[in-house]
């Protein structure tokens, strides 16, 4: 089996789409993917690839889908997604996939520049832990303010800081199933002011954890009102 370790560089500039999916791709040279201001889509699914560096995705500008499912990696760099100057961060991604990696940590700020995403899935890795910043962002940075469904189940999150959820108001479909949450807490699904409380959600699934303890006031910021939780 010949196994792919590199993409080349400056190849396949006209494409619109690409997918390498299963050839055994471990690295992405920095670099490789440069000229590639054309693509909308990017595929790189049930590969070996264990890091990404910052820089990777420079000039993908127009890039809407991005699939990593079934690698290796371990950590999202906070630089990832972004890059120096602002008009080369991928601004109109709107479809994440990556699940079925060994991720155990996200920084606060990974996602601050994915402004146009949609959807979201981390589900079946190795997160532990989720910070109140990592989902809005830090400081000047821009949150999810468009995600409508976030699917992080089979992972190992212990616990959720509060307002980790807080500022994605169009948020209307959160899975945290079969993970490892014993409570919740009151400010976790909003932050201090009202208004930025998961005022769209309508489903919510939070079977397979080992919860003993909800808090009064919980889901008080949910106006829209939930027709789903498990």
């Amino acid at each position: 089996m010949i196994s792919i370790t590199l993409l080349e560089k400056d190849r396949f500039v006209s494409l619109t789409e690409l997918e390498k999916w299963n050839c055994g791709l471990t690295t992405i040279e920095l670099g490789a993917l440069n000229g590639l201001t054309n693509l909308t889509e990017l595929s790189m699914q049930d590969n070996k690839i264990n890091d990404i560096l910052p820089g990777t995705f420079e000039n993908m500008s127009i890039l809407v889908l991005l699939d990593l499912y079934n690698n290796k990696m371990k950590h999202l760099d906070r630089d990832l997604f972004r890059w120096l100057r602002a008009f080369n961060v991928l601004t109109k991604l709107r479809r994440l996939s990556l699940q079925c990696n060994k991720i155990s940590d996200i920084v606060p700020g990974t996602f601050g520049n994915l402004s146009s995403l949609l959807y979201l899935n981390s589900s079946y890795n190795r997160i532990e832990h989720l910070d109140s910043a990592v989902l809005r962002g830090m400081g000047s940075f821009n949150g999810l303010p468009k995600v409508s469904e976030q699917t992080m189940f089979s992972n190992k999150i212990i616990h959720t800081m509060p307002g980790t959820f807080g500022n994605m108001s169009s948020l209307q479909y959160l899975d945290l199933s079969y993970n490892r949450i014993k409570h919740l807490v009151r400010a976790l699904f909003r932050v201090w002011r009202p208004f930025n409380g998961l005022t769209n959600l309508t489903y919510l699934s939070m079977q397979g954890n080992i919860i003993c303890e909800i808090l009064p006031g919980t889901f008080q910021n949910m106006r829209s009102g939930i027709s789903s939780i498990r």
